[in-house]
């Protein structure tokens, strides 16, 4: 998954080449969560860019915070051919509780995105969002996430979730392990084949990538 701007129509040929010379690109992700316009994404990208995107068959990864949604929502309406993951499930701002002004947005924002089936979410990237104590332990970092996976769940459903590592960047906050086993009691409680769509075959279907079953 790469990067180009898509405001700018020179992307078009520079994603051309790229799809020519790199089969493993599957997707572009911009980094809308560090640009001063929330609004970017809502009228910003050139329309031949967006339409090399669809004609290329490239996914899009939407690296959000809860301010980018309600941009992303006129996004996806506009491209309703494109596939979308939301990053992170947009960053949740775990840090201020869930008593901050950022919580009915957010549920309200990524329950209306998920109504759209191209619409897809990774369950990644929280504990980074949250102060220190909520990944001092497994049972901290299980009560921290808990809230997060159960909205995904009700919203985005087990077909559409897609666990993340979100490494190394998660070392900031927590060990690799212990992100594992969070996800380990969470997605345990799926059934069989619904496990396996969240840890590695949903994504697979997502990106258009085959599985080497001896490797799974």
């Amino acid at each position: 998954v790469g990067w180009v701007d898509l405001g700018r129509i020179d992307s078009v040929a520079t994603l051309e080449r790229w799809a020519a010379e790199h089969p493993k690109l599957k997707g572009i992700r911009p980094m809308l969560q560090d640009l001063p316009d929330a609004d970017w994404i809502a009228h910003a990208p050139h329309p031949e860019v967006m339409r090399t995107l669809l004609r290329l068959g490239l996914r899009f990864d939407a690296l959000v915070t809860p301010a980018h949604l309600p941009a992303l929502r006129t996004f996806v309406d506009r491209y309703p051919a494109l596939p979308v993951v939301i990053d992170h499930a947009a960053k949740p701002r775990l840090a201020e509780g869930w008593g901050g002004r950022w919580v009915d947005g957010w549920r309200a924002d990524l329950q209306a995105l998920a109504t759209r089936p191209q619409v897809h979410c990774k369950f990644s990237g929280l504990l980074t969002e949250a102060d220190a104590p909520a990944s001092a332990t497994d049972g901290a970092a299980l009560a921290t996430v808990q809230p997060v996976w159960t909205h995904l769940l009700d919203t985005f459903g087990p077909a559409r979730l897609l666990w993340g590592s979100d490494w190394p960047v998660l070392t900031l906050a927590t060990d690799y392990g212990r992100w594992v086993r969070t996800g380990e009691a969470l997605i345990g409680t799926l059934s069989e084949a619904e496990q396996a769509g969240v840890w590695h075959d949903n994504a697979a279907r997502f990106y258009g990538l085959t599985l080497d079953p001896l490797t799974r």
